[in-house]
């Protein structure tokens, strides 16, 4: 990092790539309000290790969106949990080299969010609207609910005989070969395999066959830069753009080709000057997504849970007031006098 090119009330302080620590310090050079805080100090860890220093009294904050986190931290003295909405939204990937479009639109009507939901959430005593976007929080001007009506086990099973599949034993086949998928799963949280296995059991009631393949959280970037999977849990920011996310999901050129058909519309999304008229064709450019390609199925958008340190004020979950998008929010954190 060169100062030199930035402007901000924090500048570098020590960056020590081989221990993962980054500190800032207030810039003396900085022309704006003076920030309450005198160093920042940032350290890249694993959830457990975050725990672990953060029971220690090394780390003032640390995520407890999780069950197990949750139950791990609440009780910590000299702790609040503030609450939030995350800024994301969780879904099952579906990779169109890999898995045929029958399947995959059969996958996406057979799921039953509603009980995955309450797999993750009910001990958390979290509850959401389900999601029925990769773009916007439904609490967002313009969202639209375009996760697909036509849903349920008759459904999915139309869809995958109309398509020439029939029924061997518990599973579908086509051409000799059964309709079988490895879905991967990333961490060792338990509420991430006991969702995973609920997901074999219910594709297993419409004649598809999933086993689970789990990989540490060091592993994602890599699977998932080298679309080397079928179908994998995953999840991605909600941002303030819900067009450009659009664009990117959306089009054929993200999809390796797929989708073709819906270029045009994603063309004249981005071609529209009217916000208002943008988000109406990105709604109609999403929905027919899901339906007729059928490859990002939103699942939830989650909790976002900090256990913070009493005392530490103006920090916490903030929905878009976060600070890459508002830096002044660094300059207001600090701790109670």
């Amino acid at each position: 990092p060169l100062d030199q090119y930035w402007a901000g009330p924090f500048k570098v302080g020590e960056w020590n790539s081989s221990s993962k620590v980054l500190t800032v310090v207030r810039n003396d050079k900085w022309w704006g309000q003076k920030p309450a805080l005198e160093r920042i100090t940032w350290r890249e860890m694993s959830s457990q290790a975050e725990q672990a220093a953060y029971k220690n009294n090394e780390i003032d904050y640390v995520d407890a969106s999780t069950l197990s986190s949750y139950n791990e931290l609440s009780g910590v003295a000299n702790t609040d949990i503030r609450k939030g909405s995350a800024l994301s939204v969780g879904n099952y990937e579906i990779n169109p080299e890999k898995v045929p479009l029958p399947v995959r639109r059969a996958f996406v009507a057979a799921l039953n969010r509603e009980q995955l939901q309450k797999l993750r959430y009910e001990k958390l005593g979290w509850k959401e609207t389900l999601p029925g976007s990769m773009c916007m929080l439904p609490m967002q001007e313009g969202y639209q609910d375009n996760y697909p009506t036509k849903l349920g086990k008759d459904v999915a099973t139309k869809i995958l005989e109309d398509a020439g599949y029939t029924k061997s034993g518990d599973y579908y086949t086509k051409d000799g070969a059964k309709v079988s998928y490895p879905v991967i799963t990333f961490g060792s949280d338990p509420v991430v395999s006991s969702t995973a296995q609920f997901l074999v059991q219910q594709m297993k009631e419409v004649g598809i066959e999933l086993t689970i393949e789990n990989h540490g959280a060091s592993e994602m970037s890599s699977i998932i830069s080298s679309k080397n999977f079928a179908i994998k849990t995953g999840g991605y920011g909600i941002t303030t753009s819900p067009v450009d996310a659009a664009n990117y999901f959306y089009i054929s050129e993200t999809n390796n080709g797929h989708g073709k058909d819906l270029d045009s519309l994603a063309a004249t999304m981005m071609s529209t000057e009217d916000p208002k008229e943008q988000l109406k064709i990105m709604n109609e450019l999403e929905k027919r997504h899901l339906d007729e390609v059928a490859i990002y199925v939103p699942t939830h958008n989650g909790p976002n849970f900090k256990a913070c340190r009493k005392g530490l004020a103006n920090y916490g979950p903030m929905l878009f007031g976060l600070p890459y998008y508002n830096p002044n929010v660094w300059i207001n954190v600090g701790w109670e006098k």
